[in-house]
C-alpha cells in the first residue's frame, strides 16, 4: 500500500533511519480506500491515520 496518506510517514520513517527518502515528484499517488479491504484500517481516511502514526512511533525507537 503506498496511497498519498502513507507517503508522508513512509519517507519519514526512512529518512530517519538513515536512509534518502523521497516521493517522486509528479507522480499522483492512490487517495481512494478500499471499503471492503481486509484491513480494517485500510478501508476509510478516518481510520489509517491513527493506526499509521502507531506505526510509526514504533519504528522511531
Amino acid at each position: 500500500m503506498a496511497f498519498a496518506d502513507h507517503r508522508c510517514g513512509a519517507t519519514e520513517t526512512t529518512a530517519a533511519h538513515g536512509f534518502r527518502a523521497f516521493a517522486p515528484a509528479g507522480v499522483a499517488m492512490p487517495d481512494q480506500y478500499d471499503p471492503q479491504s481486509g484491513q480494517l484500517w485500510t478501508t476509510s481516511r478516518l481510520l489509517y491515520p491513527p493506526t499509521g502514526l502507531l506505526g510509526r512511533l514504533a519504528l522511531l525507537k
